[in-house]
């Protein structure tokens, strides 16, 4: 069987943030306080195809199979799931693109195997839907701890099984080296399941599950589902994708207008750690870039040069009372973000970085690493030991822009696709 060339339009993501990318950890506060209202998704928990993919890699596995024979069964199934959505030509690639085209492209048979010179991934069990997908599939209800599905997973997904083709199936399930196991019919077949589902009741169970937190009629246990479940109804704002402060702002007037309150209060929240987050990134970026062997009192004076309004947009009161305490502990006790928030608030730019240097050390030390950058000396000098940032941006930048998601984009993203599949195939 030939299976057409295809494409791949974009890098495959990753769940968690590096560390190199985060070296003040604002994904711990954006992730507290995200969290208050979409309490199951994640980062990279954003196409509605992955998660049948993975539910669906949980049902074919024989019953009783050992842990370690469903990995296997699922590393194969998965490889299969992206070469039939590239085969297919589906406009959001799957996990794995660039391995699987080039096998593709390659011609002849296909490989389904768990072996490593045959995943898709470099680790495709840890920086695949294995992992990446689980945590959300559990907390929507559809699947348990230790990867099988709920009674409700269960019902949604046996109905697409039966797409799969006899051939693949078994090699998914066994495992045999150069398998011919896609034709052009059986590949879009197998993958207008993956991205549309088979009925339109499918799509409404899962956007019940993935968007408002909750299976059937009950709710799962630790979601924040009566919040999501306003958020989801607000379907023309966001439809419009995700736009930043400008997404936040449509979604907070639109949560007023239907008298969401609480969701209203909870997008607040997330406004006002915004507003302290993204100045404090773009110091310490400042810092990398133009600080080594520089005074604290020279950097801060740029900073008030370049920033003369910036102060009035720190929300620090509302930070301290509203978003520390939704911190966990380890960062709750004795961190130094309500100082980093009430310095800024003042123009106080001396004191604001030296608390935004004081952050990234503690982030580092709590990861076991070395810090980036020291204060030394009666003159307080900035030592840079690993340069890189970008520089100061233009206030305008602060005062319009946006850094952190906050878990709304891979939420817009599913509602988006579940709202209209065909767009993809």
């Amino acid at each position: 069987m030939t299976v057409p060339s295809s494409f791949f339009t974009e890098v495959d993501p990753r769940a968690a943030t590096v560390p190199s990318r985060d070296p003040v950890g604002a994904q711990v506060v954006w992730s507290a306080v995200g969290r208050q209202v979409i309490g199951n998704l994640t980062l990279s928990s954003r196409d509605v195809a992955g998660f049948r993919t993975l539910l669906l890699g949980y049902l074919l596995p024989v019953e009783g199979a050992p842990l370690q024979e469903r990995l296997h069964v699922f590393l194969r199934w998965e490889q299969y799931a992206a070469y039939c959505r590239l085969a297919a030509r589906d406009r959001t690639s799957p996990l794995g693109a660039r391995k699987a085209q080039r096998a593709i492209a390659r011609g002849g048979s296909l490989t389904l195997s768990a072996e490593s010179s045959h995943q898709i991934l470099a680790d495709q069990r840890s920086t695949g839907l294995w992992t990446l997908y689980h945590r959300a599939a559990v907390l929507s209800g559809l699947a348990t701890d230790d990867r099988h599905l709920t009674d409700e997973g269960r019902a949604l997904v046996e109905p697409w099984a039966t797409v799969i083709p006899d051939e693949a199936r078994r090699a998914v399930l066994k495992g045999r080296p150069k398998v011919s196991v896609l034709d052009s019919q059986e590949a879009t077949d197998v993958a207008l399941v993956l991205v549309r589902g088979q009925k339109a009741a499918d799509r409404v169970t899962l956007r019940d599950a993935l968007l408002r937190g909750r299976c059937g009629s009950s709710a799962v246990p630790g979601t924040t589902w009566e919040v999501q479940e306003g958020l989801a109804q607000l379907e023309e704002e966001l439809a419009l994708g995700w736009e930043g402060r400008v997404s936040v702002h449509r979604l907070r007037v639109a949560a007023r207008a239907h008298k969401f309150g609480e969701l209203d209060a909870r997008l607040r929240t997330i406004e006002v750690a915004e507003s302290v987050l993204q100045p404090a990134q773009a110091l310490f970026d400042f810092v990398l870039r133009d600080g080594h062997q520089a005074p604290l009192t020279q950097l801060a004076a740029e900073v008030k040069v370049r920033w003369p309004g910036v102060a009035t947009h720190v929300e620090a009161e509302s930070f301290v009372r509203e978003v520390v305490p939704l911190l966990p502990a380890f960062a709750r006790q004795g961190s130094m973000w309500d100082s980093v928030a009430e310095t800024m608030a003042r123009s106080h730019w001396r004191q604001a970085i030296d608390a935004v240097i004081t952050v990234h050390e503690q982030t580092v030390k709590r990861r076991g690493g070395r810090p980036w950058v020291s204060v030394t000396g009666p003159k307080d000098v900035v030592t840079v030991h690993r340069r890189q940032g970008r520089g100061l941006p233009d206030q305008a930048e602060i005062l319009a822009g946006w850094l952190d998601p906050f878990y709304l984009p891979p939420f817009m993203q599913l509602h988006r696709d579940l709202a209209s599949p065909k767009g993809r195939l």
